[in-house]
């Protein structure tokens, strides 16, 4: 499965198709997703569904949506430049370039990464253009927090909620990507629909490391004599251990929804917990990312985890 592929069949596909068929393109699109990797690969599409002159646009096979998906298409204008955020000097940029008319196109894109990232006073900046903004230009703006966008930008936008995959989805892109099949289904499942995630644990071996011992945790830690063991294991994370305490939850949550089903599981040992231990072990996961926030010692916060967990459970 290619990137293409997720587009063409995502509800983005279906709301930018509709308004250029029907000539009702807007001058500003807010695209909304914390999956960063797929919103960017998404607004490209966006920009190829504008200016590629297939019936069936984006076609994806055209010089103009290959130039456009390699970043070599003169009339698709990308910001920040680089890793740093868009700040007033791009704005500036933005504004006497948009002057100029396309120049291999009717159409002018210009798609701005991160854009809830951006300073104040380069969105106020923006917001002028905004509100007179030139025909033959459109702007596409990507964002994980859109409250970090000024209201005034938002009204003038369209948004478009890009949503979560599907676990299936992710698992086949990623063995389309490479991936062998049993890290693409162990990643898939603990990736929250997040490609981004996904990806940066499947090119990460730390990342999958943390993923079995999180259900190792939950599947094998029996008693208090366990504790130092686990604790050990725990520490190689102590740079990741936010991700391993979140990698927590999800099997907090996973447990939980087999319990309130009465279902069965291969992957977790589900009789040692009910509802009411796993309510309290997921309090004790999110005390234990507030702790680790606040830069406490992570050999306390790893060994109060573990020991919670098993007081929850028996007295529960």
């Amino acid at each position: 499965m290619k990137l293409f592929d997720l587009y063409n069949n995502s509800h983005v596909a279906t709301i930018v198709s509709h308004d250029v068929i029907n000539n009702m393109i807007n001058h500003s699109y807010m695209l909304v997703s914390s999956d960063t990797y797929l919103v960017r690969e998404y607004a490209k599409y966006v920009a190829s569904a504008f200016l590629c002159k297939s019936n069936d646009a984006p076609c994806g096979n055209c010089n103009v949506c290959k130039r456009i998906e390699h970043g070599n298409y003169s009339d698709v204008i990308v910001y920040p430049k680089d890793n740093k955020n868009i700040m007033t000097e791009d704005i500036n940029s933005i504004v006497l370039d948009e002057a100029v008319l396309p120049f291999e196109s009717d159409k002018k894109v210009y798609i701005l990464y991160d854009f809830d990232k951006a300073t104040v006073q380069a969105q106020n900046k923006l917001l002028k253009t905004l509100e007179e903004p030139n025909k033959s230009t459109i702007f596409i703006l990507t964002a994980s927090n859109i409250n970090n966008v000024l209201p005034t930008i938002r009204s003038r936008s369209k948004k478009i909620e890009v949503g979560v995959l599907d676990d299936g989805v992710i698992k086949d892109y990623l063995i389309s990507d490479g991936v062998d099949a049993f890290t693409a289904e162990l990643v898939s499942s603990h990736s929250f629909g997040n490609l981004t995630y996904a990806l940066s644990h499947t090119k990460n071996i730390s990342g999958k490391e943390i993923i079995v011992l999180a259900k190792d945790i939950f599947n094998n830690l029996k008693d208090s004599s366990m504790v130092l063991e686990y604790s050990n294991k725990c520490l190689k994370y102590k740079d990741n251990l936010e991700d391993l305490v979140s990698q927590m939850m999800i099997c907090v949550q996973d447990i939980a929804r087999i319990c309130a089903t009465n279902g069965e599981s291969s992957e977790y040992n589900v009789g040692l917990y009910n509802l009411k231990s796993l309510e309290a072990i997921s309090s004790l996961c999110e005390e234990a990312i507030k702790k680790n926030n606040a830069n406490c010692n992570p050999n306390s916060i790893i060994d109060g985890l573990l020991l919670g967990i098993l007081e929850a459970r028996y007295k529960c």
